[in-house]
């Protein structure tokens, strides 16, 4: 399609049609986020009659009016930067294609936002969670495993198959690509007991069911899962919304750092033995993550006042 006949195809047809390009080339569940963004903003854009309007014809400012109504409806700076970067994302395919000269969306300022980052517990909430998982869902407790002795996401431990175990090893796709996880002495009973209730290689070692099984749900399906399966036991306990599945690997990588600490190792050699572990691509992005989760506090330094309040 020559650039010509692409600029007679509407908004909608023309990124539907990148759309449909996106879905052999993004994961399962990059691609669920832009379909969810063009839905999104098709029903907007045909709610204020200009999805018929001719692909070239659309501009910044009706975009920006989208962005607006998105920050109206309540949506949170990184939801309406998720959808802005998933339009835009389609645009860009659209330029590619020499449908389109260039992006309208291009340079429109991101919203500016700082995550909610969940907290590590307390050696007396962490106490608290782990009883309560026992007694009432010790299930959860599998779910848990994965997270601080393999220091994995929670969408992370979803993706788990047999075929993900090989040896001593497990082979998952993470935030910062496919990774190599020894399996530690703490993790090898669990994993070597999922393993052998699998029937097949495709199996998914934790499922809703309780057991390996193949499981065809999305990630995000299957994230929710235990997400809202935690929620009932943090609830329980009162445990607030700065809480969550996240926490376990927080806390995990803090009681590492703080052992390594009580060891007498300096920053710089606790940051080395970490670095394959936690998998931070840097010095330094581990570091700012150890400062966000409270792990470099100092300490106390009262003695070093010498005046009375």
């Amino acid at each position: 399609m020559d650039r010509e006949e692409g600029s007679l195809l509407t908004l909608e047809h023309a990124l539907k049609s990148a759309l449909s390009h996106k879905k052999g080339v993004l994961k399962e569940s990059t691609y669920g986020q832009y379909e969810n963004a063009y839905n999104r903003f098709i029903d907007w854009c045909k709610q204020n009659m200009i999805a018929g309007v001719l692909i070239n014809e659309f501009n910044r400012r009706q975009f920006a009016t989208y962005l607006n109504y998105l920050k109206k409806e309540g949506n949170n700076p990184t939801s309406v930067n998720n959808n802005k970067r998933a339009i835009s994302a389609l645009f860009s395919k659209l330029v590619a294609d020499y449908v389109i000269e260039f992006n309208p969306i291009a340079g429109i300022k991101t919203e500016t936002s700082k995550p909610l980052k969940n907290r590590p517990f307390t050696v007396v909430q962490l106490t608290k969670v782990l009883k309560f998982c026992e007694s009432n869902d010790p299930y959860m407790l599998n779910f848990i495993k994965f997270m601080v002795f393999a220091m994995l996401r929670p969408r992370e431990v979803i993706r788990l198959q047999k075929k993900s175990i090989t040896d001593n090893l497990i082979f998952v796709d993470t935030k910062k690509g496919m990774a190599t996880i020894n399996i530690i002495d703490k993790l090898k009973p669990l994993v070597s007991e999922l393993v052998a209730q699998c029937s097949s290689d495709e199996d998914t070692l934790l499922t809703y069911k309780n057991k390996p099984m193949v499981w065809t749900a999305s990630e995000k399906g299957k994230t929710n899962v235990f997400t809202r399966r935690f929620k009932k036991i943090k609830d329980k306990i009162g445990l607030d919304e700065n809480y969550g599945l996240y926490s376990f690997r927080h806390t995990a990588i803090y009681h590492l750092y703080q052992s390594y600490m009580d060891d007498g190792l300096s920053h710089s050699e606790i940051i080395n033995k970490l670095l394959p572990i936690t998998r931070h691509k840097s010095e330094k992005e581990l570091t700012a993550y150890l400062r966000e989760v409270g792990a470099m506090l100092p300490p106390d330094y009262s003695e070093r006042f010498t005046f009375n309040l």
